[in-house]
């Protein structure tokens, strides 16, 4: 008995010492050792993440695209090196699911279930890496997947999704390098990289962390001064060389837009303000136990990685605390959305789960184990409370509680497809309907009326709106001559409620055009105000979610004098 437990030790041994994260599948012979607990804790993780995936999967099919999304989705029909926008990743590889499995909601946002599936893996990695514990890889799994954030971002098809995988799959590659310091992982490093430069230019923000991180470790400064790291850089550089190129092409075109955004602060707040904002949308994406919980390990981590002079540990931490550092310093002079710094919370999860683990491992008093444990449960099942809450607003409404319509954000992902089958219905009372043309006063708009009619629309800019990625293709050259309808999303005023089993309700053509239709018309002969439409979710609500105004436009005179004002 005893020499078969001194082998199980000696080999275990030898596989921490090895530096390669092998997790026995046998305890030592006569008793329950903690291998087994990893094991269910690996089975855990396996289970929760295939259920997720599939619960995703179900979800992307029962609502309609985000305005966003169906952008995105205009971008894959349009196949380009850029975009205006972002890289062109997501347009690449919505175009190679859809060309694969069709036109459907679905078949956009596979890459949003598949890429998640596959950043919570290399979180898992991650966790696994540092910490060598099943443990904390299924903690931080855990708590990525039920904060709001994660959960939602993986079922909507954006860059976000894509970024966060290669981001992960970046700062793993380091890892393995730090912990072995084999020249090859800065090769992987900048392949990496280069993804995720195509995905998001945001990618940028892991050089200066990369910098620190070799700065802040004395036995790692030498590699400042070695060729590997800047040749990881230049394969990163190559690998998003096509970007690069496109926006050479044109005037630095997404520089130039994210330099504008990223400086655009609305004149109603002070910094302080927008910052106050910033940072109560990350409790709410978030929720304020987890999200604070989060943010807190990792300033623990990045101490105690100091003082253990652990390159791995304090590289994952400092991509939490720098890159949220300074979206909290951007946001004291332009609006941040909540999705921003998501990749920042990549690894804070990791940290979060592994400090846990920790904790679990040393704390000698029950007691405060306890309650610990009952903290964190509770923040999982409060995340978990406000992710159903908005995947399913009805769910309260048997107890009579509703959220106002204004904050329901799934509103976002319907009632589509109704105003595109009342547009195409309002088309055919046009003189030539088969010839006449969609627009959209946004890009949004425009995207969502191409995705439910299958027909090409445009964007028609108006002043002081922001530029994107029609303003790029030059759709409406062909259509010079042709009628039009234009589509605008208004705020309703006493609107019509709909017919008994119906969800829109029509109001009445108005009399004047008014400053749209004026905008219009040196683009037409003849510019017409058209009626409103309204949407509606009867079994939640009283009032519309949203309401449109079509205006009819008769012979196109051309979008050329528009473009290149735009451009």
């Amino acid at each position: 008995m005893l020499s078969g437990k001194w082998l199980w030790y000696t080999q275990n041994r030898r596989k921490e010492a090895s530096g390669i994260e092998t997790l026995s599948r046998e305890s030592p012979p006569g008793r329950v050792g903690p291998s087994l607990t990893e094991s269910r804790y690996r089975t855990a993780f396996w289970i929760m993440l295939v259920a997720s995936a599939f619960f995703r999967l179900w979800y992307a099919t029962r609502v309609e695209l985000h305005p966003d999304e169906a952008y995105y989705w205009q971008w894959s029909r349009h196949l380009a090196a850029g975009y205006y926008d972002q890289g062109p990743m997501i347009g690449w590889v919505i175009a190679f699911f859809t060309r694969l499995f069709g036109h459907s909601e679905l078949s956009v946002r596979l890459q949003a279930v598949l890429t998640t599936f596959m950043a919570v893996a290399i979180m898992r990695l991650l966790a696994l890496r540092i910490y060598r514990s099943e443990r904390a890889a299924f903690l931080a799994a855990f708590f990525a997947t039920v904060a709001p954030l994660y959960f939602i971002g993986g079922i909507l098809a954006t860059y976000d999704t894509l970024q966060m995988l290669f981001w992960s799959a970046t700062l793993l590659c380091l890892v393995h390098f730090f912990q072995s310091e084999k020249r090859v992982w800065w090769l992987w490093t900048g392949i990496a990289f280069g993804l995720g430069l195509l995905s998001k230019c945001t990618m940028t923000y892991l050089l200066p962390v990369v910098v620190l991180t070799l700065l802040a470790v004395p036995r790692m400064r030498r590699w400042l001064v070695r060729p590997e790291p800047y040749l990881g850089l230049l394969v990163g550089t190559l690998v998003s060389l096509p970007f690069i190129l496109w926006n050479a092409r044109n005037d630095w075109a997404t520089v130039q837009h994210l330099a504008i955004i990223g400086t655009k602060t609305p004149r109603t707040l002070l910094p302080i303000g927008l910052a106050g904002d910033f940072l109560a949308s990350q409790l709410v994406v978030l929720t304020p136990f987890l999200g604070i919980s989060a943010v807190v390990a990792s300033v623990r981590e990045a101490r105690r990685s100091l003082k253990e002079q652990d390159p791995g540990l304090l590289i994952l931490a400092l991509a939490c605390i720098l890159v949220l550092s300074g979206f909290v310093l951007h946001s004291m002079r332009s609006k941040i959305e909540a999705n921003w710094p998501a990749t920042a919370y990549c690894t804070a999860f990791v940290l979060l789960g592994g400090s846990l683990h920790r904790f679990f491992a040393d704390s000698p008093s029950l007691a405060r184990r306890r309650r610990v444990a009952a903290y964190h449960a509770f923040s999982a099942f409060f995340a978990a409370l406000l992710l159903a809450l908005t995947l399913f607003p009805g769910m309260l409404k048997p107890f009579g509680v509703v959220l106002p319509a204004k904050a329901d954000r799934s509103n976002d992902l319907y009632g589509w497809s109704l105003l595109a089958r009342e547009a195409e219905r309002y088309r055919r009372t046009m003189p030539h309907p088969a010839s006449t043309y969609l627009f959209g006063s946004s890009y949004q708009i425009a995207s969502e009326l191409a995705f439910y009619t299958g027909q090409e629309t445009a964007h028609l800019r108006i002043p002081g709106r922001r530029v994107a990625g029609y303003d790029y293709w030059n759709l409406l050259a062909p259509r010079t001559g042709q009628d039009a309808l234009f589509v605008e999303e208004i705020e309703a005023e006493n609107p019509p409620p709909p017919a008994p089993g119906s969800r829109v309700a029509w109001s009445d053509p108005f009399a004047a055009p008014g400053d749209i239709g004026s905008f219009l018309a040196p683009y037409f002969n003849r510019v017409e105000s058209g009626p409103a439409i309204h949407i509606y979710r009867p079994e939640l609500y009283r009032q519309p979610v949203r309401s449109f105004r079509f205006y009819r436009g008769f012979g196109f005179k051309g979008y050329g004098a528009a473009l290149e004002e735009a451009r």
